[in-house]
């Protein structure tokens, strides 16, 4: 079994406009052009639900701190407030 890890998994489903893997590719490309910052759609790694990603932390610290908080400081801007009604139709 592996003893260390290279990414985690983060849950940014509430930010999807819909629970599919669509929206997920959209958030992905959202997250991209705003941040610099390449989070990976779970999609592509056959995840069973779509809004899950995978962040990487190999590199060095620093450059993991700004990432965080670009990713952040992003996510923080949206209106999720919207966004829960369009879960509740899926």
């Amino acid at each position: 079994p592996a003893s260390a890890g290279f990414s985690v998994w983060v849950d940014l489903g509430g930010w999807l406009t819909a629970l599919t893997f669509a929206a997920e590719q959209a958030l992905w490309r959202d997250v991209w052009e705003a941040t610099r910052v390449s989070i990976l759609p779970g999609g592509v790694f056959a995840c069973a639900n779509p809004g899950w990603f995978r962040l990487c932390h190999t590199t060095d610290p620093a450059v993991v701190r700004e990432a965080i908080t670009r990713l952040g400081r992003h996510l923080s801007a949206i209106d999720t407030t919207s966004l829960d009604s369009n879960h509740d139709r899926e």
